[in-house]
């Protein structure tokens, strides 16, 4: 486990997988940690991923802020973009479980550069869905609360084991029972109470997510509930490019109560997801930067003419290549040959040298002083 400080707060994350594998963030839901996506973890980096499993604020081993808006849902989706920036995360593949899904949303809309394909088990967001309200309901909460901070978390699940709330672990194994309450006992009072605030607290996404046309999958268990049916139902009518899936023998969370079908059908639409070119280089980033330029802005990479093949820069295609570089004619710039780092967008050689430093799709701003070296690369310019 590592840890990182984020806009003041500490986060906790694990990685796995190997260092030149496709990037996926599993994002986990109220109460969990980055325990819960183990078992994907281990099978997706087995299916050549590298993954990273953050402890959203409050949760697991990360810290707890005292200020109940670090835990609203866009402030925790900016954290978790800027970890994934910061450990070469950025774009990837990013999976959201319950309100992980609602964290997964806002991530996806503010940056959509950063994200190649978006995944939504049991999501909790889309459109607040109205739910009956009673004065028991009401009284429960509030209980909840006063034990939380005055008693601490495991006085909450000794009162959800005796009302037979919905944290109930009635009739599991013991074995499984004690994970439960361990893994709910790792979040803290104020991830539980004041995470659960602004989930209830989050704005419609549904609007914004009509504009999302990334690959997307939503999945959903066969037991769920039907509120959370129906908000996975909406996503998937939302989202322009979605795929479903539904999960047997699994509730709200198919990724520990099923994982082997939650796995496969997981690792078959990351099969679809369509994969930027290799690009090679020294010291390579997830965006492209390399040990010769690693500024923000040096975020593209060049089909080499000699070779066919992306390079970050000509020092790393003369220090990995084992031959000469060559460069492109005029007459051949309608070419493919620049990829956007950010989003994985290809240009043709006329396209970037007429695009301003802006990526046309993304709108990442490149260096502009890669004008003094057109010249390794394209020739006559």
């Amino acid at each position: 486990m590592e840890k990182r400080v984020i806009d003041g707060v500490e986060i906790a994350y694990r990685i796995m997988g190997d260092a030149g594998a496709r990037p996926i963030v599993l994002i986990h839901g109220l109460t969990a940690n980055m325990r819960d996506w183990f078992l994907s973890a281990r099978a997706l980096a087995s299916a050549g991923w590298r993954v990273l499993t953050p402890d959203s604020p409050g949760h697991g081993a990360s810290a707890s802020p005292d200020d109940p808006d670090a835990y609203e849902i866009a402030r925790v989706a900016g954290r978790l973009h800027t970890l994934a920036v910061e450990t070469g995360f950025a774009p990837a593949v990013i999976v959201g479980h319950s309100m992980g899904g609602a964290i997964a949303e806002e991530y996806a809309i503010r940056n959509p550069e950063a994200v190649t394909a978006l995944v939504l088990v049991a999501s909790a967001g889309g459109s607040p869905r109205a739910y009956r309200r009673t004065p028991a309901m009401d009284a429960f909460a509030a209980e909840e609360r006063t034990l939380a901070f005055e008693q601490g978390m495991e006085a909450v699940w000794d009162l959800h084991q005796e009302r037979g709330t919905w944290m109930s672990a009635r009739g599991l194994r013991p074995e499984v029972q004690a994970y439960l309450k361990d893994r709910f006992c790792r979040c803290s009072a104020r991830g539980y109470i004041y995470g659960d605030e602004k989930l209830h607290a989050r704005r419609n996404t549904v609007e914004d997510l009509r504009r999302f046309a990334k690959p997307s999958l939503v999945i959903c268990g066969e037991n769920e509930e039907a509120l959370m049916q129906g908000t996975s139902a909406e996503l998937a009518a939302t989202l322009p490019n979605a795929k479903t899936v539904t999960i047997p023998k699994a509730g709200h969370s198919p990724q520990s109560e099923n994982p082997a079908a939650f796995n496969a059908a997981l690792i078959d639409f990351l099969k679809g997801v369509p994969n930027r070119p290799e690009v090679r280089g020294v010291d390579l980033d997830a965006q492209t930067r390399c040990a010769h330029w690693h500024s923000p802005l040096d975020v593209i990479a060049i089909k080499m003419k000699c070779c066919g093949v992306y390079y970050a820069c000509k020092d790393c295609h003369d220090a990995l290549a084992g031959h000469a570089a060559q460069t492109w004619p005029r007459d051949e710039w309608n070419t493919p040959a620049v990829l956007c780092g950010v989003c994985s967008h290809e240009m043709s050689v006329a396209d970037y040298l007429g695009c301003r430093n802006v990526c046309p799709c993304c709108g990442a701003p490149f260096n502009p002083g890669c004008r003094n070296h057109y010249h390794f690369y394209f020739a006559d310019v």
